[in-house]
């Protein structure tokens, strides 16, 4: 029975755990990133992996609805 009670106290505190006030927390992790055209060259010239990412995080937020 104790047991019970356990899993039942555990599951109502995840459940209170995933309640808040509504907020923009879906695009949290996709926030604008601003570099200079100085830094988009660089990366160019040096980093295409790094210059990659940053437009495709900036292709997912425009996709979330985070920035246009």
């Amino acid at each position: 029975m104790k047991s019970l009670t356990t899993l039942i106290s555990l599951l109502a505190l995840a459940g209170l755990a995933s309640c808040g006030p509504a907020t923009d927390a879906g695009c949290a992790g996709w926030r604008a990133v601003r570099v200079a055209d100085a830094t988009v060259d660089y990366l160019a010239a040096h980093d295409e992996a790094a210059l990659e990412a940053l437009i495709a995080h900036h292709e997912t937020g425009q996709r979330l609805g985070c920035w246009r």
